[in-house]
């Protein structure tokens, strides 16, 4: 059961890295193109399990405006595995934001904006609690609905014991 906990412990460190990044928070929170130059709330917390998940979102969003962030173990790859305890797992990302929203003012765009800030916060930091280095495999474009669109971005451990969870 500890590797489980493992598991999940690092996914919430994964999501905290996230949460306190000011962009970040403003981009899942506030729902509108000038997100960027308003305060940030502080009740972001309070968003997850409305917002931010850390499992794949089982009821897909259907009428609010609204941002949501899925973050969840996927499936690894076998392939060059020294990890006789299970394959080397992916940490999938899912962005879903409602179409309405993709506009930011300064001509940028809240989904590309929130990969730029997931790819750099997992990449480029040293994030407690993970082992070893997360690399980028690829991103997906997603339709979850005719009102929500979004990306799906996939990472995956690498590194010398083959094993980022322990």
């Amino acid at each position: 059961m500890a590797l489980l906990g493992n598991l999940e412990n690092n996914l919430v460190e994964l999501l905290k890295s996230l949460m306190n990044n000011d962009d970040f928070s403003k981009l899942v929170s506030i729902d509108s193109p000038n997100a960027l130059s308003q305060s940030s709330s502080d009740d972001f917390f309070s968003l997850i399990n409305e917002r931010l998940f850390l499992k794949p979102k089982v009821n897909y969003p259907t009428s609010e405006e609204e941002t949501y962030i899925c973050i969840y173990m996927g499936e690894g790859d076998k392939a060059g595995v020294n990890n006789t305890k299970h394959n080397n797992l992916s940490i999938v990302v899912d962005i879903i934001v409602h179409l309405n929203l993709w506009d930011l003012e300064d001509n940028k765009t809240r989904p590309y904006r929130i990969v730029d800030i997931i790819y750099d916060n997992f990449i480029a930091s040293d994030i407690k609690g993970v082992r070893g280095e997360l690399v980028f495999m690829s991103t997906k474009l997603m339709r979850y609905n005719e009102k929500f669109m979004g990306y799906r971005i996939f990472f995956q451990y690498t590194g010398s014991t083959g094993c980022w969870y322990e």
